[in-house]
């Protein structure tokens, strides 16, 4: 881009600056996902949005896009601060946690791993003109239509872990809370999920994953912590592997104290582990998930122990507060991470073609206002009057720096006014 280009770029961002970088702001939001249910029982996939205005909403036509599509059926209506569920099999879902109102079946699968899931509006849903339906009957076409919010969740910090494949959902904390955000998303406290109904959390236990050794150490082992003030009971909490020819191992009684520590090994899991495999730490019964790890083939420590993120440790502490040093003396300063195409030698013919001097004559506006001249604007001819229009050489702008061509025609600036400008070629 030359020096000119850049010049009315800048002066055209100043009219629309108050526009840049849109959020969603939908008032129906996902709430509830659940992506990864139990023993891989895509069954009972769902994904439940909430609506967070305290009427009722006509979402007849929206759609469902992304990973999952399903289009919302004429009179689909959700009750102000109320919840509407899409489910992949709705008959397996009412099966598995008694709520029988699912709409579905949604066509595709929810990522395992994550991706993005969009709710979009009906603008232009509709048929115009004769082709693969009839006019007037609803479209599965985006074009046109808006984000009403998007969900692009993943199954790595800093997402939570515990919804992948442990049988619990990931679930919003406050449902009129930003969508996008992963600290407003958490593991659900119930099995399943509590689809149609406000998501339920209960606190924990004070007890974690501290420290995993590498899967390719011959003696795998695993500590726990107790992060809190008191002691924490062990009996019949269980810890389980994502692999499901892994035993589940069930605690037997005992406490942890606070601060303490404790490592289990393999021959007392009765498992060792494979690279990318989660351990799920569960309640008695599997009633809730207190923590989950990701085994790596490095070993991995939390810092602060018990409540940081995982890192790798330099050195093994099993039994004992973590050793994890961080260098931060060296940065990343600087990433280029989207170069222009270049074009591979003798793989075709380019001809340059200059199309203006930098020192052409531009007619540019002196009377717009802040409302902007009407729309066909550039239809019209505008003499330079020096009332309505002005004309000079290029460069034109405002620039106290050096530039590569001079500027030649120096422009006076006003706050959120538009700037036209018009030559001839």
């Amino acid at each position: 881009m030359n020096f000119f280009h850049q010049l009315l770029l800048l002066a055209a961002m100043f009219a629309c600056l108050p526009w840049v970088a849109g959020a969603r702001d939908s008032v129906v939001v996902f709430n509830e996902v659940h992506y990864h249910p139990q023993n891989d029982d895509s069954s009972l996939e769902y994904v439940e949005l909430y609506n967070q205005l305290a009427i009722e909403l006509d979402i007849s036509n929206w759609r469902l896009d992304g990973e999952i599509e399903f289009d919302f059926p004429e009179g689909t209506i959700i009750p102000g601060r109320g919840y509407l569920v899409v489910a992949k099999n709705p008959s397996a879902l009412s099966a598995a946690t008694g709520y029988a109102n699912a709409l579905g079946p949604f066509t595709k699968s929810l990522s395992n791993s994550g991706k993005a899931i969009y709710l979009y509006n009906n603008n232009l849903s509709f048929r115009s003109q004769a082709g693969s339906g009839s006019i007037g009957e609803a479209t599965a076409e985006l074009e046109g239509r808006r984000i009403m919010d998007e969900l692009d969740y993943r199954d790595r910090h800093p997402w939570p872990l515990g919804p992948d494949g442990s049988g619990f959902t990931l679930a919003k904390r406050e449902p009129d809370t930003g969508t996008p955000h992963p600290g407003n998303w958490t593991v659900s406290s119930q099995m399943n999920g509590t689809p149609g109904a406000a998501n339920t959390f209960a606190a924990p236990p004070p007890l974690s994953f501290n420290e995993v050794t590498s899967s390719l150490d011959p003696n795998f082992r695993i500590e726990l912590h107790n992060h809190g003030d008191t002691p924490v009971a062990l009996d019949q909490l269980v810890i389980a592997s994502s692999n499901a020819l892994s035993p589940d191992y069930v605690f037997p009684a005992g406490n942890l104290a606070a601060g303490d520590f404790l490592t289990i090994y393999a021959t007392t899991l009765g498992f060792a582990s494979a690279d990318n495999v989660l351990l799920f730490l569960f309640s008695a019964g599997k009633s809730m998930v207190i923590d989950t790890a990701r085994v790596d083939d490095s070993a991995m420590a939390r810092a602060p122990d018990g409540i940081g993120k995982w890192s790798r440790p330099t050195n093994l502490t099993l039994g004992s507060a973590n050793d994890v040093s961080v260098e931060d003396a060296i940065v990343i300063n600087e990433i280029f991470y989207h170069a222009k195409p270049q074009i591979a030698s003798g793989s075709g013919n380019t001809t340059s073609l200059q199309v203006l001097d930098y020192d052409s004559v531009w007619r540019y506006n002196l009377s717009a206002g802040v409302n902007g001249l009407p729309a066909g604007w550039a239809n019209s001819a505008h003499p330079a009057d020096g009332t309505n229009w002005a004309a000079g050489p290029g460069l034109l702008g405002f620039e106290n720096a050096t530039l590569g061509e001079p500027l030649r025609t120096s422009l006076t600036l006003s706050a959120k006014i538009p700037y036209y400008f018009e030559t001839e070629f």
